[in-house]
C-alpha cells in the first residue's frame, strides 16, 4: 500500500491529515480545554455533528446507541439520502455496530431538538453551528 493510499484511508485526504495535526497541535496548546469537562448526569441526549453525516457522526451515534445513550447525528452540509460511507460501514461491522440503515440528517432538523450535549469531531463545528443558529432564529420559534 502506498503512503498516499494510507493517508487517504486514515485521514480521507492530505487535507484531512493537515487538519488532524493542526487541531491536535491546538489541543496540546490547550485551545480546547474548556470543552473537556462534561457533567454527563445532566446530559439528556448526545448529538454528533460532522460535515456529511455519512461517516464520523453516524459512527458516534451507533456507538452511543449501542451503550443505550439517547443520541442522534446531523451533517452541516449533507444532501440527505446518501448511505453511510463504505469505510464507516466496514469499520462498524467489524466492531459490532450497524450502519446499514443510516440515513443522513440535515442540520436544519437539529434546530427542532433540545440539545444538551453536542459532539463535533472538527473543532470548527461549534462556530459553524453558532452561525447557523443565528441565521435560523426565525425557524426556532
Amino acid at each position: 500500500m502506498t503512503d498516499l493510499k494510507k493517508v487517504a484511508d486514515y485521514f480521507g485526504s492530505k487535507k484531512g491529515l493537515l487538519r488532524y495535526y493542526t487541531y491536535e497541535f491546538l489541543r496540546i496548546l490547550g485551545v480546547y480545554s474548556k470543552f473537556k469537562r462534561v457533567d454527563f448526569t445532566k446530559v439528556k441526549r448526545l448529538v454528533f455533528v460532522c460535515h456529511g453525516n455519512i461517516c464520523r457522526s453516524p459512527l458516534g451515534e451507533a456507538v452511543a446507541r449501542h451503550h443505550n445513550i439517547p443520541t442522534t447525528s446531523f451533517g452541516l452540509d449533507t444532501r440527505g439520502g446518501d448511505p453511510a460511507d463504505p469505510r464507516a460501514i466496514a469499520w462498524a461491522s467489524l466492531n459490532g455496530y450497524n450502519l446499514m440503515s443510516t440515513k443522513p440528517n440535515l442540520l436544519i432538523n437539529m434546530f427542532q431538538l433540545m440539545v444538551t450535549c453536542l459532539s463535533g469531531w472538527n473543532p470548527n463545528i461549534p462556530a459553524r453551528l453558532n452561525t447557523d443558529l443565528e441565521s435560523n432564529q426565525s425557524k426556532l420559534h
